[in-house]
């Protein structure tokens, strides 16, 4: 796992070998151990699903995309761009962000589209995650990415209950190096 150099090692007290031997520790059930290194602290998250197989699919969305350059909403939807991905921002009160023309569902942004071929990246408090995945559940998508602070103990536990879902749980900037 690439660490934007803004992240240091240091201030957490791993090394940095040590800290991607952590990151990249698997146990035997389906979900993945990940240790994500913050500007002051470990995180450790639950990480399910492959981040290799989630960025091969044909376009994503991201939900929670913010016109503010400073919010994550922000950076998560330039990265994509950045990778060259196609992705829309799905936000309801705005009509474009970065260029970017917004939709403001899932619904609208589905289409004709074959569900199954599509990401949803979220960038929402844990309340509004469970909601928008209930929405993307119900019209065919299976394919959620979750950053840091969208999902709960309660979230966590009612993903586990739906069937043929594949969430990631982890940094989009940290997985494409952004």
């Amino acid at each position: 796992m690439r660490l934007p150099s803004c992240w240091t090692a240091a201030t957490t007290g791993l090394t940095a070998t040590a800290a991607a031997a952590t990151a990249s520790s698997t146990s035997s059930s389906a979900f993945i151990r990940r240790t994500t290194i913050t500007h002051k602290r470990v995180l450790t998250t639950m990480a399910s699903g492959d981040t290799t197989a989630f960025f091969q699919l044909q376009a994503f969305a991201v939900v929670g995309a913010s016109e503010d350059r400073a919010k994550f909403g922000n950076k998560v939807l330039r990265c994509y761009v950045q990778h060259g991905y196609t992705v829309t921002p799905v936000n309801k009160r705005s009509t474009s962000i970065e260029g970017l023309t917004c939709v403001p569902s899932l619904a609208q942004w589905v289409g004709s589209q074959p569900p199954t071929a599509l990401g949803v990246s979220l960038v929402t408090p844990p309340g509004v995650t469970k909601t928008v995945i209930e929405e993307g559940y119900a019209l065919g998508l299976r394919h959620f990415f979750l950053q840091p602070g969208t999902h709960d103990k309660e979230t966590d536990a009612w993903l586990r209950t739906l069937p043929d879902v594949a969430v990631v749980k982890g940094c989009v900037l940290v997985e494409l190096g952004c």
